[in-house]
This record gives C-alpha cells, sequence and structure tokens, in this order.
C-alpha cells in the first residue's frame, strides 16, 4: 500500500495567516485568526506568536491521531513580497522544522498564490498581479504563461508606465474602490478560489514536479530594501 503524501503549509500573510498539513485526502488545519488573546485573556497575541502557536496545535493534532512531523514528505511556506516580519517569521518556522526532520522546501510566492487563485487563467495573456506594500505603494509582477517578464514595486497610478491596456491587473483588493484605474481591465481574486486550496494545489503541483530546495537556499522575496529605524 502506497503511503500517503503529508504536506506542511505555512502561509504567514497577514490577512490570512495559517499552519495546515495536507495528508491525503485530509487536511488538518489552524488559522492565526483563531487565536485572539493569550492564557491570560488579557493581551493580545502578536501576529508572530499565533502562527507559532498554530504551528503546535497542528503538531498536537497530528500526534492525537497517531502521527509525527517525522512522517513529512515536504514543508511548504510563502517566501513573499508582502509583511518583512511575516516573511521572515513564516520562514524561520519552515527553515527550523526542515532542518530539524531532515526535510526539503517548496516556495511558493505571493503573486503566483495570488494568480493561482483565479479560477481560469488565459493562455497568451498578461496579469500584472498586485501585492499590497506600504500604502499607496504595491509589489508588482507582470506573468504571461508562467514566465514573470517584469517585477517590482510602485504606485497604481504607476502602471501606465509599466503595463498596457490589454494587461489585467489581478489583486485581494478589499473593495472594489482600492482599485480605481478605469484605463485597466481588473480582477478581484477575494471572492475567487480560498488562498488554502490556491497554496496547497500550487504545493502539490511543485512537489510532484520536484521542486523542492534544502533549507539553506530558499532566500526571502522582498523585492524592496528594508531600513531599521534606530532608537534615539
Amino acid at each position: 500500500m502506497d503511503k500517503n503524501l503529508k504536506l506542511l503549509l505555512i502561509n504567514s500573510n497577514i490577512d490570512n495567516s495559517f499552519v495546515a498539513l495536507y495528508s491525503e485526502p485530509d487536511l488538518i488545519i489552524s488559522k492565526t485568526s483563531d487565536y485572539i488573546k493569550d492564557s491570560d485573556q488579557q493581551n493580545l497575541l502578536r501576529s508572530t506568536d499565533k502562527l507559532i502557536q498554530c504551528f503546535s496545535e497542528v503538531s498536537q493534532k497530528l500526534e492525537e491521531r497517531e502521527g509525527s512531523l517525522e512522517e513529512l514528505d515536504a514543508i511548504s511556506v510563502i517566501i513573499g513580497p508582502g509583511s518583512f516580519t511575516g516573511i521572515r517569521v513564516g520562514m524561520a518556522i519552515a527553515k527550523g522544522a526542515a532542518d530539524a526532520l531532515d526535510k526539503k522546501i517548496i516556495p511558493i510566492d505571493n503573486f503566483e498564490l495570488t494568480l493561482n487563485r483565479i479560477q481560469k487563467i488565459e493562455p497568451g495573456k498578461k496579469y500584472c498581479v498586485l501585492i499590497p506594500a506600504k500604502i499607496p505603494e504595491y509589489y508588482f509582477s507582470v506573468r504571461k504563461d508562467g514566465r514573470e517578464l517584469t517585477s517590482g514595486t510602485g504606485e497604481i497610478s504607476s502602471l501606465t508606465s509599466i503595463i498596457d491596456k490589454d494587461t489585467v491587473v489581478v489583486g485581494n483588493f478589499s473593495d472594489e474602490s482600492e482599485f480605481s484605474v478605469d484605463y485597466f481591465k481588473s480582477l478581484n481574486v477575494k471572492d475567487q478560489k480560498p488562498e488554502l486550496d490556491s497554496m496547497l494545489e500550487l504545493s502539490l503541483q511543485h512537489y510532484n514536479s520536484g521542486k523542492l530546495f534544502l533549507p539553506e537556499n530558499i532566500e526571502p522575496l522582498y523585492l524592496k530594501d528594508f531600513i531599521a529605524k534606530r532608537k534615539n
């Protein structure tokens, strides 16, 4: 009897952070949104602490099913771009677990994660994926047929110098007013494929195609230099 594939998914995106274990066909998931307060029910947990708690919860639920993280086939993690702290914490958990368990990592960037939430990607069409940076700036990646044509950071108003009017702008916009440039066609993935489904689908694709890497070869995708502020 073939062994069931087991993948650990770590998503540290601020709006939808989670740790999930896929053991085909089952899925154990723990979301940071489920952790509102700490044990004394007074102080809010930081998002970084919540993600670590999610990892612990998934591990515990696996043990209750008489399983072990030693059985993992690989660890999938979001590498950015996005929140500097979120990326750093998510990758630290993934790399730490991979080193301890002697497993490889499947890196997934937020551009492919967001684009994959579209129900149907048309061949030959260009898509410009937007990820919020420091508002009003966005990270952007222009992609066509699975290839990245260009990427960087900029404001929505500067898109006219980056893409043509036939390019579809894709993003997870909180409301329609967030993207209000009539010149471009836009597609909001908010109500399309859930982020968890998209990440699991990509993780399975990458695993089956052999896109696995040693922890030391995984780097965050920042696209922008971060300057630490000194305290006086």
